[in-house]
């Protein structure tokens, strides 16, 4: 290359060839239209070369950026001014003149595109959506709407999937943002509806097509902060329907399945998806496709994604039945965590490591599951001693991404940092955590990390920040913890006593000391109840927004507990589903024996698992039933009056008994209280039943019963197996921590479990069938071996 060609400016070439551009369409528009056949005129083929030779000086832009926009630009002409002349097809689709497109191809590729994004990704941003927006010109909304002339359609389908391999190639190289398809839905759309008409159809041009449109939609779907924007393109809609069909081909099944798990990934697919039927859909699926081809190895992937995307979909209960029986998605997740973390990239396949890890944060919210995780699952070639340390071991290699602006570095540590923390809830495993040196160093400097590199990303909303992650794990494994304190039965007296002369001097001054709980999903409600609460001028309320304003929230939040008359737990799925929640819940009942308020702010949410067993006994109330105002000033009644009562007097008695003086449910509740008779048909056989409650297992210490012994005894007492599997007991000692709660208000759990029970059954739970089981329940604690604590504690 001479001196001389290096120093033309690449605006000179640019303006000739844009300028050869419009000599040849006018030229063509001079020609006559509408003919089948026709010799292409000189001054048409003159054009045509002038417009190559003006392209062959694209070759010295020394510029890739400036070459990448003047390409782009021809590419918007072409499409624009010279695929609009449908009249002229029979130029259009000449081989003289198809020698421009090969020729913007050529220049096309010759494009060092990745050193261009490597410098400078904002403009690998622009450039994605600027070659996006040419899916919006006529000539290519004309294909996809399956209208484009049939000599045109094959050239138009080439370049749309040119462009569409084109951004496939550049999203790897881009960070994108929560709008970016904010008014590009419709063009989404239009793929989508192109895919719908084809799916069937046997050319093979259109089926080459397919298959870069939904690759373009896979790219955009698993950037998982774009899922909103999908949803709203009709992407859930499509893909059910896709994967409800018979005989598509194994290309479109496959990629319907990858759709459908990375829209499970954000909160609101899953949602979208649920309330489609989702699950039901999957399964039918996999009835029809995946049994039948267990053993073939192409479907492997797809056996995979559907375990991931139930995995996202569905809710398991707390139980180890549960666990049990998602043994094999289990197993199928930590095997592929396993082997992504084995590769240099953290890639194996078309996934990256942050995607199993994130489907078990979701999952981790249940203990058993946890343990089976950490004890049972069956993995090959592990390279650590347990999983526990497989875990840690992986927080070191991912510490730095922090410091970086790699996104999916920084969701797997905030993964990694929410496993560890639901791990180390469990006592059993804390020493292991404990003893790992390098381990607790990280987590003790990530405490102390602001995470200035931090990109905008999606996190679900079920995952905490890795610093928030880090105090919490450190908060559970620390011996010095208030939390882990044993108390003697002396020093938990006196505890009790100055709370009661605390809370009875707050209630004489109208000060009452009143800590919030919630779920930072829920914080429009807590404002909302905070601010009530502060008008009634009666109560110092302490929430976290109001008052944490140093780095130790820990340790502001458990001092907020210590200080506080009343803990009120604002009790939603995501409370329930919330470590930070949990560890607070803890703290105040577990270890401090605070007095606490259950409120339910839905009113179709029921608390199950470690809150559940937690919450049963004191009164609560539930929004929802009546209007916000009416329901505070229950809750303010109940605040007062149950201190008063619990700091004055302890009652204890023989049977179970209800104050009518404090009524935390509805007019509508209590009328229903009142009622509940009426609805007992007079020849129900039981009413006609003598309730004689009978024992099992006399001979075994009831506090070492096993579910098997529950599930006797609840048989052996005729009590109504539904309840049996509603409260799913799996110990004596839940059995019998349930029934000295139990005793302090059983008309209220009454209503409450008949709520539920006719909502999950759709029938009726009499009062004397539920009185056979208050009855049965509490001639338990006379048979234990060893008296259980009075203070409903689970330990």
């Amino acid at each position: 290359m001479s001196n001389s060609s290096k120093t033309i400016d690449p605006n000179l070439i640019s303006r000739a060839v844009f300028a050869s551009l419009v000599n040849l369409r006018q030229a063509i528009l001079q020609q006559q239209s509408n003919i089948d056949i026709s010799p292409i005129d000189s001054k048409v083929v003159s054009c045509i070369e002038s417009v190559l030779t003006s392209m062959k000086a694209l070759r010295y832009v020394e510029n890739p950026k400036t070459l990448s926009d003047i390409t782009h630009n021809i590419w918007k002409t072409y499409i624009t001014d010279f695929l609009s002349l449908i009249e002229y097809v029979y130029i259009l689709v000449s081989d003289q003149f198809q020698q421009i497109f090969n020729s913007i191809v050529k220049v096309y590729a010759s494009i060092n595109f990745p050193s261009i994004f490597r410098d400078d990704t904002v403009y690998a941003h622009d450039l994605f959506f600027r070659i996006f927006d040419l899916l919006s010109l006529p000539a290519i909304m004309t294909l996809l709407k399956n209208q484009s002339n049939d000599q045109l359609m094959p050239h138009v389908a080439n370049i749309l999937r040119i462009l569409l391999l084109q951004t496939q190639n550049i999203a790897e190289e881009i960070l994108f943002k929560k709008d970016d398809l904010l008014n590009r839905e419709s063009a989404v759309q239009s793929l989508l509806e192109y895919v719908d008409m084809n799916i069937f159809e046997a050319s093979s041009d259109i089926q080459l097509t397919i298959v870069e449109v939904l690759g373009f939609i896979w790219t955009l779907v698993d950037n998982t902060i774009l899922v909103p924007q999908l949803l709203d393109a009709k992407c859930a809609s499509f893909t059910l329907k896709w994967i409800s069909m018979n005989e598509v081909s194994v290309t479109i099944q496959l990629t319907s399945i990858r759709l459908l798990y990375n829209m499970a990934r954000h909160e609101k697919g899953c949602a979208a998806l649920n309330e489609a039927n989702a699950i039901l859909l999957l399964q039918q699926f996999k009835k029809r496709t995946l049994d039948p081809n267990s053993e073939d190895a192409t479907y492997e992937d797809m056996r995979l994604l559907f375990s991931m995307a139930i995995a996202l979909l569905t809710e398991p209960k707390e139980s180890k039945s549960d666990a049990k029986s998602l043994g094999k998605v289990l197993n199928q997740l930590m095997q592929l965590t396993v082997n992504t973390a084995q590769k240099k990239n953290h890639k194996y396949g078309d996934f990256d490591i942050s995607e199993p890890l994130v489907v078990l944060t979701k999952l981790f919210v249940h203990d058993d599951i946890v343990k089976y995780i950490v004890k049972d699952s069956q993995v090959k070639n592990m390279k650590t001693s347990s999983k526990i340390a497989f875990f840690c071991d992986l927080v070191l290699q991912f510490r730095g991404a922090l410091a970086n602006d790699d996104e999916l570095d920084q969701l797997t540590l905030t993964a990694l940092m929410n496993i560890i923390w639901s791990i180390s809830f469990h006592e059993k495993y804390a020493d292991e955590l404990k003893s790992n040196a390098k381990f607790l160093f990280t987590i003790k400097s990530l405490v102390n990390d602001d995470g200035e590199a931090w990109v905008e990303q999606y996190v679900p909303k079920h995952m905490s920040s890795v610093r928030k992650a880090a105090a919490g794990i450190l908060w559970n494994i620390d011996e010095n913890n208030p939390a882990k304190i044993v108390r003697p039965a002396e020093l938990t007296a006196a505890v009790d006593n100055r709370t009661n002369d605390s809370t009875m001097a707050a209630v004489g001054n109208k000060r009452l000391r009143v800590m919030i709980s919630y779920s930072h999903a829920d914080a429009d409600f807590c404002h909302q109840l905070a601010n009530a609460l502060e008008k009634e001028n009666i109560f110092d309320i302490w929430v976290d927004f109001a008052y944490c304003h140093t780095e130790d929230l820990w340790e502001e939040i458990g001092q907020a507990i210590e200080q506080s008359d009343v803990v009120l737990f604002l009790m939603t799925k995501d409370y329930q589903d919330s470590k930070s929640c949990r560890q607070e819940v803890m703290y105040a009942k577990d270890s401090l024996k605070k007095r606490f308020i259950p409120v339910y702010v839905k009113r179709d949410f029921a608390a199950t698992g470690w809150l559940g067993v937690r919450i049963v006994g004191p009164q609560y109330i539930r929004f929802g039933k009546k209007t916000f105002e009416a329901t505070v000033k229950e809750l303010v009644k109940l605040i007062i009056e149950d201190t008063t009562e619990k700091s004055s007097t302890k009652k204890d008695s023989k049977a179970p008994v209800v104050d009518s003086s404090v009524k935390a449910e509805s007019n509508e509740n209590e009328k229903s209280d009142r009622d509940l008779t009426k609805e007992e048909p007079e020849n129900s056989p039981q009413n006609n039943q003598k309730i004689t409650p009978v024992a099992v297992n006399n001979s075994k210490p009831i506090k070492i019963w096993n579910s098997n012994d529950i599930f006797n005894w609840f048989d052996t007492n005729k009590i109504r197996p539904e309840l049996k599997e509603m409260y799913d007991f799996h110990s004596g000692t839940e059995l019998l921590l349930y029934a000295q709660c139990l005793q302090q208000d059983w008309e209220s759990e009454y209503l409450d479990i008949r709520e539920q029970f006719s909502k999950r059954y759709g029938v009726v739970l009499y009062r004397n069938e539920f009185v056979r089981f208050v009855s049965v329940i509490k001639i338990l604690e006379p048979l234990q071996t060893k008296p259980v604590s009075s203070t409903c504690t689970i330990v």
